[in-house]
Formats: structure tokens, sequence, C-alpha cells
């Protein structure tokens, strides 16, 4: 949930926040649905505890309740995995705008490398080369980050932190009093914030997932059980 909150309070594009306003209440429907199935089994836990007979009409009466919120937790859950898709195609987009305008910074930094060579003195051309290099420098590497999150490759997105600037560390954290004031270091810590969030973003889909599987694991069992029994 902290995760959600602060993905959604990133700025977003008009398509991106649509989908996210779509998203957004079929995760709560599912997240209310497993929490339903849940109570269900602690229910009827709780009456097997209580002496009720694993035929008895109160047992039946909550698998079967069970089994029909599995159902309707399942359809949510593949309606909201499908809006999620959906949001990391349009943040995927969005990074391969970020990609091409960052070719752009760089296709200008080496126009004005030129420039300088041409008009300035060996000491013009010397400092010429040194701005130059400390503008496409961490471009490149900006650059490369963000094919590697075009591509899906989240984890290899976040190794490379540390190449985009020296105020980035291995997880993430921006150091801004060292982070360039620039252009650069806003293209950076987009970058880094982005990737953070996305990772956070997949993570809690992850954790969602298996939490269905182990609830529908626990109603495939108790329904064998029961078979068991009745047989």
């Amino acid at each position: 949930e902290f995760n959600l909150k602060r993905y959604e309070s990133l700025p977003q594009v008009p398509e991106e926040a649509r989908c996210w306003q779509e998203f957004l209440p079929l995760w709560k429907e599912w997240k209310a649905g497993v929490d339903r199935t849940q109570e269900l089994s602690r229910e009827k836990d709780r009456l097997l505890a209580a002496g009720k007979k694993i035929d008895s009409p109160e047992i039946d009466a909550i698998d079967v309740r069970v089994f029909e919120q599995s159902l309707s937790n399942r359809n949510q859950f593949l309606m909201g995995n499908r809006k999620l898709k959906e949001l990391i195609a349009i943040n995927v987009g969005v990074n391969s705008q970020m990609v091409n305008e960052a070719k752009e910074a760089f296709l200008a930094g080496r126009r004005l490398m030129v420039l300088v060579f041409l008009v300035g003195m060996v000491a013009m051309v010397s400092l010429g080369m040194v701005i130059v290099r400390s503008i496409t420098l961490p471009l490149r590497q900006t650059v490369a980050v963000a094919r590697l999150i075009a591509a899906g490759d989240l984890a290899g997105a976040v190794q490379r932190f540390p190449l985009l600037s020296k105020a980035v560390a291995h997880d993430g954290t921006i150091d801004e009093k060292r982070l360039a004031g620039d252009e650069i270091g806003d293209l950076i810590r987009a970058v880094v914030t982005m990737t953070g969030n996305l990772n956070a973003l997949v993570g809690e889909v992850q954790k969602a997932t298996i939490n269905l599987v182990s609830t529908a694991t626990q109603t495939a069992a108790s329904a064998r059980e029961q078979e068991v029994t009745v047989n």
C-alpha cells in the first residue's frame, strides 16, 4: 500500500493516469476479496474446532462461499494484471521518449564540442573537452540504464546506478548535495526514481500473486479432504 501511494504521488502522463485510475479499483477489490476468502477459511477452522463435522451444512456452505469468492478473486486478479501490463507498457513508452531526449542532448553536447574545437585555441579546446565529457558521460550511462528499463531488465538497471553519478548509491539512494543541479541531474533523478517505483510495483504484484496461489492451494486441499471424507 505504501509503494502504491508513492507511485500515485509521482507525475503521470494523462494516459498513465487514466490507466492507473482503472487499475487501482481492481487491485483494491481483489485485495478485499482475498481478505474475505481468508476470513471464511478462519471461520471454517473455528467451526471445525468447535466440533462441527466436515460434511455439515455449515461447513458445506462456507466451502461454497470460498469457492465462489476464489473464482471472483481470480477474475479480479486477471483484470488487474492486464491493467498492470498496460501500465508498465505506458511507462516503457515514456522511458523510450526519455531515451530519445537523452540522445538529442548527447548530440547537442557533441555538436558543442565540435564548435569549441573549430573556433577555440588549444586551451579552449581542452576546456571544451572537459565540459563535453562532463555532459556526455552521464548521458551515456543514463541512456544505457534507460535502455535496460525499456527492455524490462530492472535488476540490471539498478546495478548500473553508481555509474550514473557518484551521488547515486547501489540501492538507489540519492545524495542531493552531490547530485548536479542541472538538467542532467534532473534526468538521473527521474530515471532512478522511476526504476525504484517500477521495482516496488512489480514486487507488490509478485507478493499478491504468492498470496493468491497460497489461498487457492489451501482451498484445493480443503476440497480434497472433504471429497475423501465424503467417499
